[in-house]
């Protein structure tokens, strides 16, 4: 089985997690249940393969997303 890596951001509310998922194209990632592996957030969050945090971060705060934890984890 192969594990591949993914990038997890987590929101404090539905709400933002809606938000960003509203405004992103399907092939940047998906909203997903968040993993038990991750102890933070909404009960969502937002699942990508693009793994450049720095970049994510200034495009939830261009956005004006508020996120909670943006993580790397292996699937």
């Amino acid at each position: 089985m192969n594990k591949q890596k993914y990038l997890l951001i987590t929101f404090y509310s539905l709400d933002q997690a809606m938000a960003l998922d509203a405004i992103v194209n399907q092939d940047q990632g998906r909203l997903i249940p968040k993993p038990s592996i991750v102890d933070a957030g909404c009960g969502m969050c937002f699942s990508c393969h693009y793994h450049d945090k720095i970049a994510w971060q200034k495009y939830l705060k261009d956005h004006q997303i508020k996120y909670g934890k943006i993580v790397e984890v292996m699937f």
